[in-house]
């Protein structure tokens, strides 16, 4: 992640790095996650754009789908994830 890194999640809640950091370390309900329809929508030399549905199942049996933008940049050399998009799906 880039230092200025941000998510924006399903529900509309921006989180910075260490926020987005967090919560991931804290995270205890999801049982399971399936990544289907990922597709490169822009790749340069420094910066790519890559979208995909994510499907996850919660360990109480309730699941949804999001679709997923990410935005990656290279710096010294490394390709880093500097944003995230998370939109809800309807069944």
């Amino acid at each position: 992640m880039t230092e200025d890194f941000v998510l924006t999640g399903v529900d509309g809640k921006v989180q910075d790095k260490n926020e987005a950091l967090a919560n991931i370390k804290k995270e205890r309900t999801v049982k399971t996650f399936v990544i289907t329809d990922a597709e490169l929508l822009s790749f340069s030399e420094d910066s790519a754009v890559f979208q995909y549905t994510q499907k996850i199942t919660l360990k109480n049996g309730a699941s949804g789908s999001a679709r997923i933008t990410d935005t990656f940049v290279k710096r010294d050399g490394e390709w880093l994830v500097k944003s995230e998009q998370q939109t809800m799906m309807r069944k």
